[in-house]
């Protein structure tokens, strides 16, 4: 841990608490190692702190249902979506766990989530304000109050599951 402190710059005590985090989500002794220097490397790349782009990354994999093995490959597209738009690492990783299971459950692909990110904060330029706007987005059209179900009923516009995964 020293080593990757000295190469990153990242304080060892932030190294060793994101160290702890990742044997806490259950990621074996075996990889903490490599977990820790993808995360660390990503951290610096971004300006982010470790524990902060863990937790994004994380709850990604979490509910999308990826190994930790696809650790480098979701930070891969959250730089993607950083590059495509004015998405900060840091503000994705910190809302993202809010908003992607629900996108998971609505059968938003990761992709079509980190592009809609990408969009719209450079629209609203604020990560968390994106969040809450996917998140009622899906939820009201998931689940439309009996009001909102009459109107759209009225306008031949589909709601529900089925209309959001038929894109």
């Amino acid at each position: 841990m020293i080593n990757l402190s000295n190469d990153t710059g990242i304080a060892s005590t932030q190294l060793a608490k994101t160290a702890y985090d990742l044997a806490a989500a259950g990621i074996a002794l075996k990889d903490i190692p490599n977990t820790l220097d993808s995360i660390a490397r990503a951290s610096v790349a971004s300006g982010a702190a470790t524990d902060i782009v863990f937790g994004g990354a994380y709850s990604v994999i979490q509910a999308y249902g990826l190994s930790i093995e696809d650790l480098d490959g979701v930070l891969d597209r959250f730089f993607q979506t950083n590059n495509l738009g004015m998405v900060s690492i840091e503000g994705l990783s910190a809302q993202i766990g809010q908003v992607a299971p629900i996108a998971k459950n609505a059968g938003v692909s990761l992709n079509e989530l980190l592009a809609t990110y990408a969009t719209l904060v450079g629209v609203t330029g604020n990560e968390s304000a994106v969040t809450t706007q996917i998140r009622s987005a899906l939820t009201n059209l998931s689940a439309p109050a009996a009001e909102s179900k009459k109107v759209l009923d009225e306008l031949g516009v589909s709601y529900g599951q089925n209309a959001i995964q038929a894109k």
